[in-house]
């Protein structure tokens, strides 16, 4: 009886050391990783939105540019006295 208990014992022994190892491995790469994966998220979301902005713009380049002229503020050039 005492020798099927030490069994147990070491066999649930391994398996949390093992059960340890792989948790603190796993939360270590997801640390290590997580900073990467939202930086290049971040990158190509900004990338995607721009080209979609610009491929629109492309399209109606005319239709922007007659608002463009219409919203144009008039500047005051002082004119240079002679």
């Amino acid at each position: 009886m005492i020798n099927f208990t030490s069994k147990v014992l070491e066999i649930a022994t391994h398996f949390s050391v093992f059960l340890i190892v792989f948790l603190g491995c796993l939360a270590t790469v997801i640390i290590l990783l997580c900073p990467i994966w939202l930086l290049l998220n971040n990158i190509l979301y900004k990338r995607t939105k721009a080209s979609i902005y610009f491929v629109s713009y492309i399209k109606n380049r005319h239709a922007f540019m007659e608002w463009k002229k219409e919203k144009k503020t008039k500047v005051y050039k002082p004119s240079i006295k002679k």
